[in-house]
């Protein structure tokens, strides 16, 4: 949850014309599957995604809870790239 709480802090103080290029994605789900396996044990799990864009470049992150048993608790995958029309 902490992870929640820091994104949202980040949001609020941007600048308003950089809030424009900001998306975000998130959701609640009773179980968090992967290729056919639970990430969480069969447990329900929430996921937020936070996207920026910016003159064909775009960077972000998507992080959701996942319990494999072993100490690892949250899986955070970052992404960032350059799209354009060809």
């Amino acid at each position: 949850m902490k992870y929640l709480i820091i994104v949202a802090a980040v949001a609020l103080s941007t600048p308003a014309s950089a809030k424009d290029n900001i998306t975000w994605t998130a959701g609640v789900t009773s179980d968090y599957v992967a290729r056919g396996t639970s990430q969480t044990l069969n447990a329900p799990a929430w996921n937020l995604g936070v996207n920026y864009t910016n003159d064909g470049w775009y960077a972000g992150f998507w992080t959701s809870p996942v319990d494999f048993g072993e100490g690892t608790s949250q899986e955070i995958d970052f992404l960032g790239g350059y799209r354009t029309t060809l």
